[in-house]
C-alpha cells in the first residue's frame, strides 16, 4: 500500500465552513494557506479554535483533493464524529493512528528464518525467497551504489568506481578515475586492484580525477585493464603486506672505505655519489647507519659531522646530523652513527645524499672516512602511511 503524504507544520485557519457544517464535503482554509498542506489524499485534524485537539472537540477528516484554498473532505475518519466545524477552527496535518498503522502494517510479522524484506515497488514484505549468504559466516551486505553484494568483512570497499592506468614513474604511478574520489579515499589509504595478478599500493596523492599510488618493492601498475579495485582505510585490510621492507627505499655501500684526505674544515663532502636515494611523493620515516672515522696528522679537540641531505655536499637540516667529539690526546675519532629522523612529507621526487665533514680544531689536516669496509653504510626511506 502507498503512504499518505506528509508536510511540517501544514496548519492553517477555516475561512469558509462546510455547508452543512456536520456533513459538507468542502472547506476553505485562510487565503495562500492552501499550498502549506501536502498532496493528498491524507489525514487533518478539525479542532475548535483555541483549543487543543481532545475526543470531544475534534474531527478526523480525510483530505482527498485540494484546489487553492479549497479542500475536499471525506468526514468523520477513524473512529471520531463528525462536529459541526465553523468559521475560525483549526485544521492541520497531524501524526494520527493511521500514520502508524500504515508503517505496521508494512513490516513482516513474526520470526522467519533466513527471510528477506522485498519491495514491489510501493512497500515491503516478508518474501518467501530464502537468501543464502556465500562463503563463511560473519560476511555483511554491501552496496556498490547500483547493487548489494555479499561480501566478507575483510576491511574493503568497493564503490563501483574505476581506475584507468594514467603513468609510471616507479615505484610510483598515477591512475585516472571514474568519479571525484576525494571524497571516499585519504592519503595513506591501501589499495587493491587486479591487472591479471591481485597488487596493493598506497595512496599517496589523490585529485578529482586521478590517483597516485606507491607501489613498494613488488608492486607496479602497467597499461592494461584494472578490475577489482578497492580502498581501505584501516592498517591491515585482509591480503594486505605489512613487511615494512616491502614499502621502503633502500641503498647500502659495502666494502670499501670511502674517504676524502685533507679536508677543509667545516666544509661538506659527499664521499660516495653511489649513494643518492630517490623517494617518491609521499610520507616518509628516513633512517641513516654509516661508521664515521676521522684522523688528524697532529693531536686535537676534532668532531666529525655526518648528516642526510637534500642537496650535495651541504647540509639541509641540522635535525638530521649526527656528531662525534675526539679528545686532546688523539690524533683522531671514529664512531658508529644510527640515525633515525623525523617524518617528512615530500610533495615532489626528492633525492637525498649522505654528506659528511670535520672541525679540526688545531690539528693538522688529516683524513674523513665513511667505514662500509667495517660495517655497511645504509640509507632506508620507509613509507610513513604503513
Amino acid at each position: 500500500m502507498a503512504f499518505d503524504s506528509h508536510s511540517n507544520l501544514a496548519y492553517s485557519a477555516v475561512a469558509t465552513a462546510p455547508s452543512p457544517a456536520t456533513s459538507g464535503t468542502s472547506l476553505v482554509v485562510t487565503a495562500g494557506q492552501g499550498a502549506l498542506f501536502p498532496t493528498p489524499p491524507f489525514n487533518a485534524v478539525v479542532c475548535a479554535n483555541g483549543a487543543l485537539p481532545i475526543t470531544t472537540n475534534s474531527e478526523i477528516v480525510r483530505v482527498t483533493g485540494i484546489s487553492t484554498n479549497t479542500l475536499t473532505i471525506t468526514r468523520a475518519q477513524e473512529g471520531t464524529s463528525a462536529r459541526t466545524i465553523v468559521v475560525g477552527d483549526q485544521i492541520f496535518n497531524a501524526e494520527t493512528a493511521k500514520v502508524l498503522t500504515d508503517i505496521e502494517g508494512n513490516l513482516p510479522q513474526g520470526a522467519t528464518t533466513n527471510k528477506v524484506l522485498k519491495s514491489n515497488g510501493t512497500s515491503w514484505a516478508a518474501s518467501t525467497e530464502t537468501y543464502a549468504v556465500p562463503g563463511t559466516s560473519g560476511n555483511i551486505m554491501q552496496s556498490n551504489g547500483t547493487d548489494w553484494n555479499s561480501t566478507i568483512q575483510d576491511g574493503w570497499i568497493t564503490n563501483g568506481s574505476t581506475l584507468t592506468y594514467s603513468s609510471a614513474d616507479s615505484p610510483t604511478f598515477v591512475a585516472t578515475t571514474s568519479i571525484d574520489l576525494t571524497s571516499y579515499i585519504s592519503l595513506g589509504d591501501k589499495i587493491k586492484l587486479t591487472q591479471t595478478t591481485v597488487k596493493y599500493f598506497i595512496c599517496t596523492a589523490i585529485t578529482n580525477s586521478t590517483i597516485t599510488l606507491y607501489g613498494g618493492t613488488d608492486y607496479t601498475l602497467v597499461s592494461a585493464a584494472i578490475t577489482a579495485f578497492y580502498y581501505s582505510h584501516v592498517r591491515s585490510p585482509f591480503g594486505f603486506p605489512l613487511l615494512s621492507t616491502k614499502w621502503s627505499v633502500a641503498q647500502s655501500d659495502s666494502g670499501t672505505i670511502r674517504s676524502q684526505a685533507t679536508p677543509t674544515d667545516n666544509t661538506w663532502y659527499e664521499l660516495y655519489t653511489g649513494l643518492r636515494p630517490v623517494i617518491p611523493i609521499g610520507m616518509w620515516i628516513p633512517k641513516y647507519s654509516v661508521k664515521g672515522q676521522l684522523n688528524n696528522t697532529s693531536p686535537s679537540a676534532s668532531t666529525i659531522f655526518v648528516t642526510l641531505s637534500t642537496s650535495s655536499a651541504t647540509e639541509s637540516s641540522i635535525d638530521n646530523t649526527s656528531s662525534i667529539n675526539g679528545n686532546t690526546v688523539t690524533t683522531g675519532c671514529s664512531q658508529f652513527f644510527e640515525k633515525d629522523i623525523i617524518p617528512l612529507v615530500l610533495t615532489t621526487k626528492t633525492t637525498f645524499y649522505l654528506n659528511t665533514k670535520c672541525a679540526l680544531g688545531t690539528g693538522g689536516p688529516g683524513t674523513i672516512y665513511n667505514r662500509a669496509d667495517d660495517l655497511p653504510t645504509r640509507i632506508t626511506f620507509t613509507c610513513g602511511y604503513l
